[in-house]
């Protein structure tokens, strides 16, 4: 009976033993398990973090400004961007070099097709002297006449108007010999017909070189221009200056424009004078702008009314 106590008290010692054992290993198994957790979760490789703190030694790691790394890396990838971008804006430069070079030909091409074509309806719209006459005040006269607007010019073409510059008064030309020893308008009590006459417009037109100027001869600001006006009014535009729109602006504007009656008194005359101060040069645009805008606005206006008068 003492021995099978006895024995069973060594087993129960000998059980007790391992159970501690057991325990023992089982707590340090936890403990061990969980430390490693924890330094599996406090092991920090932070990207954006100013330390990489890593490692089973628990102390800090060499410092590595990995925040200064993503700065330097972010930079080397905007100078990429940059470069790129730089490539590509020079390539639009030069790019844009050639479509101004390209422009500036066109332009050019445009302004030589444009005197082309000028030259060429001049060519045809103005005949000068068969004998000897002052080339040089001749040119003067084809210049001033050159800044007529393109689209007038060409349709005085069309309607068969011939602009010639003449050596001498307008009934030594054949085209206006039935005027002869008659009396223009206006010039009742001078005395004059119209032999004594230096220009002239309407069907055709006549202006006498080195005449263009106004002085003994007429009183308009430019010879060839105010005829030519004369050309515009009757042969282009139908007789404008006697529909009720222009004589509604004479009738307003023409006394504050000149003090002359003979360009106040017939809306015609107003009409030409008028034509005349707008192309003659800008000074006398700019008067006929100040003291007549409705009439600047009509002659600025004339070239776009050809459609209706074609």
């Amino acid at each position: 009976m003492s021995s099978s106590v006895n024995k069973n008290d060594k087993n129960c010692k000998k059980f007790n033993r391992y159970f501690k054992i057991i325990s023992i290993s089982f707590c340090l198994m936890i403990v061990i398990s969980s430390l490693y957790v924890i330094l599996k979760e406090t092991m920090v490789v932070g990207y954006n973090s100013r330390f990489i703190e890593t490692d089973t030694k628990e102390h800090l790691c060499e410092e590595i400004l990995l925040e200064d790394f993503n700065k330097h890396s972010d930079l080397a990838g905007f100078h990429i961007f940059q470069s790129e971008i730089e490539k590509k804006i020079a390539f639009l430069e030069e790019q844009l070099d050639i479509i101004k070079s390209l422009e500036t030909q066109n332009l050019e091409r445009i302004r030589i097709a444009e005197e082309e074509k000028l030259t060429t309806i001049l060519t045809h719209l103005i005949k000068l002297p068969e004998d000897e006459y002052d080339a040089k005040e001749a040119d003067n006269m084809i210049n001033r006449i050159s800044k007529i607007d393109y689209v007038l010019l060409e349709a005085l073409y069309h309607k068969g108007v011939t602009i010639h510059l003449t050596n001498t008064n307008v009934t030594g030309l054949k085209e206006f010999a039935h005027l002869r020893g008659k009396v223009p308008r206006g010039w009742e009590e001078l005395g004059k017909t119209w032999d004594d006459v230096v220009g002239v417009g309407g069907r055709n037109v006549a202006a006498k070189i080195g005449y263009s100027n106004p002085g003994t001869h007429h009183d308009c600001i430019n010879l060839e221009l105010h005829e030519i006006g004369h050309s515009v009014d009757y042969k282009v535009l139908n007789y404008i200056s006697h529909q009720e729109l222009f004589e509604n602006i004479f009738q307003e504007e023409a006394a504050l424009m000149f003090t002359n009656p003979y360009f106040f008194k017939y809306p015609d005359e107003y009409f030409a004078e008028s034509f005349a101060y707008y192309y003659f040069s800008e000074e006398t645009r700019q008067q006929l702008k100040e003291k007549a805008p409705k009439t600047y606005e009509f002659m600025k206006a004339l070239p776009l009314l050809m459609g209706g008068n074609s």
